[in-house]
């Protein structure tokens, strides 16, 4: 994202001061016009769960391809695929740097709640986020440790809510919901994110066009995605990509070499 910084100057320190508060009333006024910047997330973009998001999309479209609204638009990349922690709302340097020392001060919370044994994730099972399998926004791939343990939850939970407690996060009222996008509606408007200068704005909200996946739910109900290890937790860009496909990070905290 773009950084602005001001110079303010003025005949004496109480001018200057008043005049900065003054911009930093804006400012705050500002913030709620602002979309979220950037976001914590577990990369799951390994080679084979991209192989079963491309199996899984070209399964989904070969058999239920004329059924309403489900359309090859709103497959989620596989380049991006991602568990996403907490969305975040970064909107000067200072609050980037306090975002990245967050996440590196986390080590110890993460060796204390993972502890020495290694941790796998498994993508097995589909789900929806509504009330009716007709009328599907959202499908995703269920996530859990594969040794049934609560250590995931628990990680992404406390990462939350210290990045809540600093005013930079989105709340979360419960448990973040551990889950893997394969299918958002929202995707059939974001062909293309545009002057990436205004990419931040609030933009209005455009009518999504749900989808049929009673079909899909019937019959691939238990498709697994794979199993990978929890290896790292990254703070990332909500706009944009790196050269591999990914998002681009702005930190990340590597748990594979937890002590």
């Amino acid at each position: 994202m773009y950084l602005c910084f001001l110079i303010i100057s003025g005949k004496n320190s109480t001018a200057v001061a008043k005049a900065r508060s003054s911009i930093q009333v804006l400012v705050d006024s500002s913030r709620d016009k602002v979309d979220w910047t950037h976001f914590l997330n577990i990369p799951l973009n390994m080679d084979v769960v991209k192989e079963h998001m491309s199996c899984f999309k070209r399964d989904v479209l070969e058999k239920y391809g004329k059924c309403r609204g489900v359309d090859p638009s709103i497959f989620q990349n596989p380049l991006k695929a991602h568990l996403t922690i907490s969305v975040l709302k970064l909107i000067n340097r200072s609050e980037i740097e306090r975002a990245k020392e967050i996440l590196q001060e986390f080590k110890r919370d993460a060796e204390s709640i993972l502890g020495t044994n290694p941790a796998t994730i498994g993508l097995h099972g589909i789900e929806y986020m509504n009330d009716d399998p007709g009328e599907v926004d959202v499908l995703f791939a269920k996530v859990q440790l594969t040794d049934n343990s609560t250590r995931l939850q628990e990680l992404v939970n406390v990462l939350a809510l210290k990045m809540e407690s600093e005013g930079l996060a989105e709340q979360n009222y419960n448990n973040v919901k551990l889950h893997v996008t394969m299918m958002n509606t929202k995707r059939r408007h974001d062909d293309s994110i545009g002057d990436r200068q205004h990419a931040y704005a609030r933009r209005p909200s455009q009518p999504r066009v749900t989808f049929d996946a009673s079909g899909i739910l019937k019959e691939l109900a238990e498709y697994s995605f794979g199993e990978v290890s929890l290896s790292e937790i990254h703070l990332s860009d909500r706009i944009g990509s790196a050269t591999d496909g990914y998002y681009t990070k702005i930190s990340s905290l590597d748990l594979s070499k937890l002590s």
